[in-house]
């Protein structure tokens, strides 16, 4: 079984301590949210993110996901006009990323940036379909797989906030 940790979980996200201790567990891979690594997704390209994998295998680790894909990019939206092309846009870089690191799987959480407002969750899984279509070609290009993530509503999450939900956008 392979192991791997999230980079939120400490800080500094680089420190030697903290791989050395990840390496006594036997943890091999480090799931990277962007923004730990570039504050404000600053200077965050396909070159920085191989130099960041050539980084972390040499200390041992590859990186198996990438998360907080959308953290500093509040007006990228699901179900917004403006919002949609700002979220395809901004998912354009995270999949360039994510082929830098070597990531295979992309976990789009963000549940207000996924609120259907007005819509019923019918009428959101038919506007979902298209875009998640748009947005898988986008990561397939660079070899990564994108990923929704049920929430549950206590978190305030109105679309797709169980497994069932998740599997019929699939489907579909």
């Amino acid at each position: 079984m392979k192991l791997s940790f999230s980079n939120i979980a400490w800080t500094p996200h680089d420190s030697a301590v903290i791989f050395e201790l990840l390496r006594k567990n036997n943890v091999s891979g480090i799931e990277v949210a962007p923004t730990k690594i570039w504050p404000k997704w600053e200077g965050a390209d396909h070159k920085a993110a191989v130099k960041y994998r050539k980084k972390l295998e040499g200390e041992g680790f590859s990186v198996p996901a990438m998360q907080a894909i959308l953290f500093d990019k509040p007006d990228a939206k699901l179900f917004d006009k403006e919002g949609e092309q700002k979220l395809l846009e901004h998912l354009k870089l995270v999949a360039e990323i994510a082929g830098g690191l070597g990531a295979r799987s992309i976990v789009f959480g963000a549940p207000k940036q996924r609120d259907l407002g007005e819509l019923s969750h019918e009428q959101a899984v038919e506007h979902a379909v298209p875009i998640f279509r748009k947005i898988a070609e986008i990561f397939d290009v660079h070899n990564t797989v994108f990923c929704i993530e049920p929430y549950p509503r206590r978190y305030n999450c109105y679309f797709i906030y169980n497994l069932g939900q998740g599997a019929e956008l699939v489907r579909k």
